[in-house]
């Protein structure tokens, strides 16, 4: 497919790790045909992986660069900024500039500075470049936006979120079959503080209000969106009525626009048709 696409063959060198994420195995030979990996752990997999992508490329002499590229949520510590430090070193206690999407600049302080280790997050005193680390001490702080060197604040290219383009009403469960459930969640109250606490790491997500006061209109960018946080809720004890998914519409000088996707397919010669008038 790679030489379909019109690469050559230097597009297929590339190391093959035979890997079961099951049974926790990697191999550089392939096993036989329903057999798992030879050799007893991810070994294989790690090496490949360190001999063959690139460290971080850093400028030694650069200041403090620190970019957005996440968000998450602490029930103790608020909203967690994800960043990937480029240049120069972050500590914890800090006071950093933030560069934010608008354009404006402000002195906050890092109050508290996890460090990304294997799939754990543990507290640091400090990070460099290259580090992926999570910060607290900044509610409002989205992604793209860039903590810098206070003396010498140099934004990182801003990173877009898409509008979201479907939204479903989400609210209390109002059948006849509501509280059957033991322990179950049903209020109005419990439902929105759950959705409000989303909006915390997921900005791709809007809650509105609307006419009824136990439901609300949550936007996001597909169904799929939508459907993860009804599961999640779901698997949280929360008993809820879903509304029909609708296209999010917006008026654009005094035209209604609705969300389009553009998609480029690339196949072989071979399998085109003649088009249809």
């Amino acid at each position: 497919m790679l030489e379909d696409g019109g690469g050559d063959d230097a597009v297929l060198d590339f190391p093959i790790v035979y890997a079961s994420a099951k049974v926790g195995r990697a191999s550089l030979t392939a096993p036989g045909a329903g057999e798992i990996p030879e050799e007893e752990n991810l070994e294989s997999l790690f090496e490949t992986i360190l001999s063959t992508i690139p460290a971080p490329t850093y400028d030694g002499a650069a200041p403090l660069q620190a970019h957005v590229t996440n968000l998450d949520s602490s029930p103790f510590l608020g909203r967690l900024a994800l960043c990937r430090v480029r240049n120069g070193e972050i500590r914890k206690g800090q006071q950093v500039a933030w560069c934010r999407s608008d354009g404006s600049i402000k002195s906050v302080k890092i109050t508290e500075l996890l460090l990304t280790e294997a799939l754990d997050r543990v507290p640091a005193e400090k990070a460099g470049p290259g580090d992926i680390i999570a910060i607290a001490g900044i509610p409002d702080i989205t992604i793209g936006e860039t903590l810098a060197d206070p003396d010498n604040p140099i934004p990182l290219p801003l990173i877009t979120v898409d509008e979201p383009a479907i939204s479903m009403t989400i609210g209390t469960n109002t059948s006849p079959l509501a509280g059957r459930t033991k322990g179950g969640k049903l209020t109005a109250r419990l439902v929105k503080d759950r959705l409000d606490r989303e909006l915390i790491g997921n900005v791709s997500l809007r809650v509105l209000d609307t006419e009824r006061p136990d439901a609300w209109e949550v936007q996001g960018r597909g169904e799929l969106a939508l459907a993860i946080l009804v599961e999640q809720m779901r698997r949280e004890g929360f008993e809820l009525t879903v509304g029909k998914p609708q296209v999010v519409v917006k008026e654009i000088d005094g035209k209604v626009h609705e969300p389009v996707e553009r998609m480029t397919i690339d196949t072989r010669k071979s399998t085109w048709a003649p088009s249809r008038s």
